[in-house]
């Protein structure tokens, strides 16, 4: 290596950098958990650690992440297909009340999405910032995952803790394909009031 070309590392590094060469250092001689397996995608692996302990479907880490969470985050379908038949809950929430759904819906992991969808993932589940899968698929620009939670009625008019819809977050971070979708749509009709 050319040292004169090697430059500032630290000016290089990125925040995710740092978290990643944290956990490196943390984690050296640590045991890998059902959650490290589930982001791996070692099935067999996941499988013989249920077949032993299936307590262990419900584990959380510190952030109330279950094994599912970790494949939803990893874009595992397969070990998403191996957790849901030993009883994972497609619909644990993390310590922000997010669900394996708003990841995959957020990250436009389509193939995931239909899956929990299909193994009854609620639609309609907001976190702790009253965010729903729609709202985050459309505020990262996930298209795909719009229109597939659009097909299975997902309500886009829901508002969330800052009074947003999802519309009104794919306007805010610049998605207007999405918002112009939900612009052709039309706001719900309104109820007529009586006196």
């Amino acid at each position: 290596m050319n040292l004169q070309n090697r430059g500032n590392i630290h000016g290089r590094l990125r925040p995710h950098h740092i978290v990643v060469m944290f956990a490196m250092f943390v984690c050296v001689g640590c045991n890998p958990s059902i959650h490290d397996f589930a982001a791996r995608g070692d099935v067999d692996r996941l499988k013989a650690l249920l077949d032993a302990t299936p307590d262990l479907i419900q584990a959380t880490n510190d952030l109330g992440k279950s094994p599912l969470h970790f494949a939803a985050s990893h874009n595992r379908l397969d070990s998403m297909q191996a957790l849901v038949p030993y009883g994972a809950d497609v619909n644990a929430q993390d310590a922000t009340g997010m669900t394996p759904l708003h990841i995959c819906a957020g990250r436009n992991f389509r193939p995931l999405l239909r899956f929990l969808i299909q193994n009854g993932a609620d639609i309609s589940v907001q976190d702790d910032f009253g965010d729903t899968p729609l709202h985050a698929a459309a505020m990262h620009g996930a298209t795909e995952c719009v229109n597939d939670l659009l097909k299975v009625k997902s309500d886009p008019w829901v508002k969330n803790n800052e009074g947003l819809s999802a519309m009104q977050l794919a306007e805010r971070f610049g998605h207007m394909e999405i918002a112009n979708r939900f612009q052709l749509m039309g706001p719900p009709d309104e109820e007529i009031q009586t006196p």
